[in-house]
């Protein structure tokens, strides 16, 4: 460790033998000492004039002296310049470097406990005293113990002595690595002092053998519920969390585990241990679930994925609490928007990809359950087919991708390669999900296998005749086309009827009263079984399903063009500036707070014929149309609107009654 500083390294070069090792800095400089005073010829000489310039340097608090100092020993001078001991300068000399002026000064003084203390006493107010005491602390510490021992008592008890010199001292005590017994007793009784107690633990926090003498202290245990002085007491449980890590965690669980004020500090404690223990994992499950403190997780990654995988889960559940998913499985539109924010939140998308795929089944049975009790929150009734969340479907790819939605696609596919067991049992478990996007999730590692288990992939889809119907807003008929797709020309020609018998009766929509709707939903019912049919090779399909294929191509010869087909129309108001006027005040409000300003980013609602399905900034037009027309009733209304959830439609209105106004003006 001392060798890491360049000029320490230096030093060794010039002295050691091969192999040699130094246990600190006293030693390495003693060798120096041995080298170019004690084993010289005029060693004595040297030593005098060293302490002469030494002493002229601390009288006068500079660093050189003049060169005439050494007139009276002029080859002891030459000596020392010529094994670059001192310096000359003109007319000055100077040591090679400050380490040295400060360790012949602790020689000096290590031979004369009293002077040191005078000096001390004397000099406290000088710029040189600080590092003449370090020097000379760290010199007898090593070659004195009992003579350390006595100057300690002296500076840190003497009234006379200056609070920045016991403060210095009491630092370089606690700042021991392996403390003895007197050094122990100054810090333990310097604990509970107001000015000392956060500085001594500061200057403990390198040394993993303090916490064993602080660890039952009640002192110790104040200053950890203290949110001033915790953040000390936490570099002292850092260190420790290598040799005594049961008893650091059993102080966090103590005093900081139930004060989620202290969790930035117990998250920097814990993370210093082994991830592989079921306490630590357990205590940072515990902050993660209820502060942010994502790095937890990514620090557990690099050395125990499982451990991460389970901090992640704690981590989403902060994120969408349980109570925000009561109110948005309640049709609550401020929480759904709030849970929709949370799961396009800015999440690491490298690691929760890296843990998808390197751990795909302890990611799936962490993550799964939480992920399906959000989507089952967000997702909307619709006419037909499974429960769809309207921000996701809203997209023409197959699967759009908050970060989330990848990873759990990347576990899917990941698992249904590496363990196929281990996915269909998987799937089971999870096969009556009835949101869309869950069954397009399993749909995804399906196709993975499908080639592979063509019969429990038909099974797949037959088992629920909505899954004929996987895919989004692009194609509604994606993910099928593609798993029958796969598996169909494996199967034999019994499995191939059913399944062609299926496709060919596949109705996308109940049945309804309105003779457009029913034309219209046969023509689209008609080209989803062509989206299915093309999917599969050619020279597997049969007889019939063959000659529909053809009948449906003619039909739809662009086939490409499918998603204008099927979502032709313009993006309407739910309720139109014509029947406004028709509907009450509390018709309007309630309405106002189904399509609020927290959906501007979804301008459309699935769950309603395209003409219906605009958002809050086509309703609020409509709005502004209708207070033109209606200025008196929409400016008593104004009243009626919160400033938290209404806003775009106060602004209709005040945009619709402007022109009104000026004119009448």
């Amino acid at each position: 460790e001392i060798l890491r500083n360049p000029w320490w390294l230096n030093i060794y070069l010039d002295v050691a033998s091969p192999d040699q090792q130094f246990g600190s800095m006293s030693e390495l400089l003693e060798a120096v000492w041995l080298a170019d005073v004690t084993s010289t010829t005029d060693g004595e000489k040297r030593a005098t004039l060293l302490d002469d310039i030494a002493t002229e340097m601390t009288a006068n608090e500079q660093l050189f002296v003049p060169s005439s100092i050494a007139d009276r020993q002029v080859d002891a001078a030459n000596g020392l310049l010529a094994c670059n001991f001192l310096v000359r300068e003109t007319h000055r000399l100077s040591f090679r470097h400050q380490t040295f002026y400060e360790f012949v000064v602790a020689r000096r003084f290590a031979r004369d406990e009293a002077a040191f203390i005078a000096h001390v006493h004397d000099r406290q107010d000088g710029l040189f005293v600080r590092p003449t005491v370090l020097a000379s602390l760290v010199y007898m510490r090593d070659a004195a113990r009992p003579r350390y021992a006595r100057v300690l008592e002296a500076l840190i008890t003497s009234p006379d002595v200056r609070l920045h010199i016991r403060s210095l001292v009491l630092d370089f005590v606690a700042s021991q690595r392996q403390p003895d017994g007197p050094e122990i007793a100054h810090v333990l009784a310097h604990l509970e002092d107001p000015i000392f107690g956060v500085r001594v633990l500061f200057a403990a926090g390198g040394s993993p053998h303090w916490f064993r003498h602080l660890r039952d202290q009640e002192a110790f245990r104040r200053i950890m519920r203290d949110p001033a002085g915790a953040p000390y007491a936490a570099g002292v449980l850092v260190a420790a969390m290598e040799t005594d890590r049961e008893s650091v965690l059993q102080l966090i669980s103590q005093e900081w585990l139930s004060d989620p004020q202290f969790d930035a500090l117990a998250a920097r404690v814990i993370s210093a241990g082994n991830w592989l223990k079921e306490d630590a994992i357990a205590y940072a499950e515990t902050i993660l679930a209820r502060s942010d403190h994502e790095w937890l997780i990514e620090d557990a990654a690099e050395t125990s994925p499982a451990a991460a995988i389970r901090m992640l889960s704690a981590d989403l559940r902060r994120r969408v609490p349980d109570e925000l998913l009561r109110r948005a499985a309640a049709e609550d539109s401020d929480a759904k928007h709030e849970v929709e924010q949370a799961l396009k939140s800015d999440m690491r998308y490298e690691l929760l990809e890296d843990l998808a795929t390197k751990h795909p089944a302890e990611f799936l049975q962490c993550i799964w359950p939480w992920f399906a009790r959000v989507c089952d929150a967000l997702a909307r009734e619709y006419s037909s087919g499974y429960r769809r969340i309207w921000y996701l479907d809203f997209d023409f790819d197959d699967i759009p991708d908050p970060t989330i939605i990848d990873a759990m696609l990347t576990a899917t596919r990941t698992l249904a390669e590496s363990e196929p067991s281990v996915f269909k049992e998987f799937v089971r478990v999870n096969l009556d999900t009835d949101v869309l996007v869950l069954q397009m999730i399993l749909a995804a590692g399906v196709e993975v296998i499908a080639e592979a288990e063509p019969d429990w992939a038909i099974d797949f889809i037959l088992s629920d005749s909505r899954r004929l119907a996987l895919g989004f807003e692009g194609n509604r008929a994606a993910q099928t086309a593609r798993i029958v797709g796969a598996a169909y020309g494996e199967v034999d020609r019994a499995r191939r009827e059913t399944v062609e018998a299926a496709i060919l009766s596949f109705e996308r929509y109940p049945p309804d009263d309105d003779v457009d709707a029913i034309e219209r939903h046969a023509k689209w019912s008609r080209l989803h079984r062509l989206q299915i049919l093309d999917g599969i090779p050619d020279a597997s399909l049969l007889g019939d399903a063959r000659r529909v294929r053809d009948e449906l191509r003619t039909e739809f010869p662009d086939s490409e063009n499918r998603r204008s087909m099927i979502t032709s129309g313009k993006v309407g108001p739910r309720v139109t500036a014509e029947e406004l006027p028709d509907k009450s005040d509390e018709e309007w409000l309630s309405l106002f707070d189904e399509i609020t300003d927290a959906d501007e980013e979804r301008n459309r609602y699935r769950e309603v014929d395209i003409t219906r399905s605009g958002g809050v900034n086509v309703q609020a037009n409509a709005l502004a149309e209708v207070a033109k027309v209606h200025s008196d009733r929409c400016e008593a209304f104004l009243s009626c609107l919160r400033p938290d959830a209404h806003q775009k439609y106060a602004a209709a209105i005040i945009q619709g009654i402007g022109p009104v106004r000026s004119a009448s003006e």
